[in-house]
C-alpha cells in the first residue's frame, strides 16, 4: 500500500481515539505537576492575565472578532495531543488580534486527568466550526502562524473545510533571520521578546509525561 495510516495504540494509558496519555515517574502524580505549573504560571506570567482571555462561550468568541478590520493580522496557534495531524486531537486554539492587541485561548478538548472525560466550560465543536467557517468566507484577515504546515493540517482536519493560506510563517522568518539556533516558539519568545526569563521553557518539562488535553484550562488561558 502506497499510503498507510498509522495504527492507533490500544494501551490502557492511551485513548483509542486520540494520542492522550499519562506516563508519570514512580511516586509522581498529575496533581503534583499541576501544582508546580500553576505556581510558575502565576509567578512568571501573572502580569499577562489582563492581556489574555479564555473563551468558553460562543458570545465571547464572536466578540473577539467584533469590529475587527479586514486587514487585521490574526495570530493562530494550535495545541494538540501529539504531532500526527490526522489521528491526534486538537485540544485548543490560541489567537491574537492585532487590531485590539487581545490574546485568547479557546479550550476545545480538555479532559479530567482522573476520569479521562471532557471537562465542562468548552464550546461545542460544531459551533466553533460554524463561527470560523463564516469568518473564513466573509473576512480577509491576514493569518500568521509558527510552523504553518502543522497548524494548517491540524485545523483542516478539525474543521473539515479549507483554511485560508498563511500571510506569514514566523518559523520561516526565524530561519531566515538566524538559522543556527533553535526555532521553537517558546525558545524564540524567551530570547527575543521576554524582558527576563519568565520560565516558559520550563513549562513543557513540568508536564513531561502527560499530553496537553490533561492540562487544566485555567493554566492554558494565560
Amino acid at each position: 500500500m502506497l499510503f498507510q495510516m498509522p495504527k492507533k495504540s490500544t494501551s490502557s494509558t492511551q485513548s483509542s481515539k486520540t494520542g492522550s496519555q499519562i506516563k508519570l515517574k514512580k511516586g509522581q502524580t498529575v496533581n503534583d505537576l499541576i501544582i508546580q505549573a500553576r505556581q510558575i504560571v502565576e509567578e512568571k506570567l501573572g502580569a499577562y492575565k489582563e492581556a489574555s482571555i479564555c473563551i468558553t462561550n460562543i458570545e465571547d468568541l464572536l466578540k473577539f472578532f467584533t469590529n475587527t478590520p479586514d486587514d487585521a493580522v490574526i495570530g493562530i496557534d494550535t495545541e494538540t495531543t501529539g504531532l500526527n495531524t490526522f489521528t491526534d486531537e486538537l485540544v485548543g486554539i490560541s489567537l491574537h488580534n492585532s487590531s485590539t492587541n487581545q490574546a485568547a485561548y479557546i479550550p476545545i478538548n480538555h479532559k479530567s486527568a482522573i476520569y479521562k472525560t471532557k471537562v465542562p466550560g468548552q464550546i461545542e465543536e460544531n459551533k466553533i466550526r460554524e463561527v470560523f467557517g463564516n469568518i473564513f468566507k466573509t473576512k480577509q484577515y491576514r493569518y500568521v502562524y509558527h510552523n504553518a504546515k502543522f497548524d494548517l493540517a491540524v485545523l483542516r482536519t478539525f474543521f473539515g473545510y479549507p483554511v485560508p493560506d498563511p500571510y506569514w510563517d514566523t518559523m520561516l522568518l526565524a530561519n531566515l533571520f538566524y538559522q543556527n539556533e533553535d526555532h521553537n516558539l517558546k525558545y524564540l519568545y524567551n530570547k527575543y521578546v521576554a524582558v527576563e526569563d519568565e520560565g516558559v521553557n520550563r513549562f513543557d518539562t513540568l508536564f513531561k509525561g502527560i499530553t496537553f488535553d490533561f492540562v487544566p484550562i485555567n493554566i492554558c488561558g494565560i
